[in-house]
């Protein structure tokens, strides 16, 4: 009888893993370009436009979520940071316009903020959370995903925060080093609309 539960309990965890492996390969696999509309006005921007940047963040984000609009003002001076040195940052709100609610307005932030309204991006990069961050870097026409998750350990307190996951992925990478941390499991508010379809 025990021989028989550890079997089963042994197939169903080969069976996870077997269908989150894909997952796991395409998320540290190359993203194609795409292009979007600006939350913020008339323009539009293009994956493309940073091909020749050294790194490119991306951030899953939104202004109705509390923990996106706490991490808007670290996003702002990570950015003012990592300009000069060739990083560019791109965020991207991918809510169902019709599920997003009450909304907290914020400032445009420095960066371009760009509207993914059938959330066609967010699927392309399997992104579920808000923030939820990539690390991209130039691949012939594409980009490589070099990181993804969190930006750092602490949502709520920027002074408690001990591990600035984000950070440390990007300075890594400019340093000619292998980023150490990959991925981190996301955490937040769920993208509105996507959270049905799983």
């Amino acid at each position: 009888m025990k021989k028989t539960f550890f079997s089963l309990v042994a197939a169903a965890l080969l069976s996870i893993l077997w269908i989150q492996a894909p997952l796991h390969a395409q998320r540290q696999g190359n993203i194609e370009t795409f292009t979007l509309p600006s939350e913020f006005g008339d323009s539009s921007v293009s994956l493309s436009d940073f091909q020749g940047k050294k790194a490119v963040v991306v951030i899953f984000t939104s202004y109705h979520c509390s923990w996106s609009v706490k991490y808007m003002d670290r996003l702002e001076q990570l950015y003012r940071q990592m300009k000069t040195r060739d990083v560019a940052f791109v965020a991207i709100n991918s809510n169902d316009p019709t599920l997003e609610g009450e909304l907290v307005r914020i400032s445009p932030p420095s960066f371009p903020f760009l509207k993914d309204a059938d959330q066609a991006i967010a699927k392309k990069f399997e992104a579920t959370k808000n923030p939820e961050v990539f690390v991209l870097v130039p691949s012939g026409q594409s980009f490589k995903i070099v990181y993804h998750g969190k930006i750092d350990d602490n949502p709520l307190d920027e002074t408690m925060v001990r591990h600035n996951f984000l950070q440390d992925a990007i300075d890594q990478l400019l340093k000619g080093e292998r980023v150490e941390v990959k991925e981190t499991p996301t955490s937040g508010c769920s993208i509105k609309g996507l959270e049905d379809e799983n």
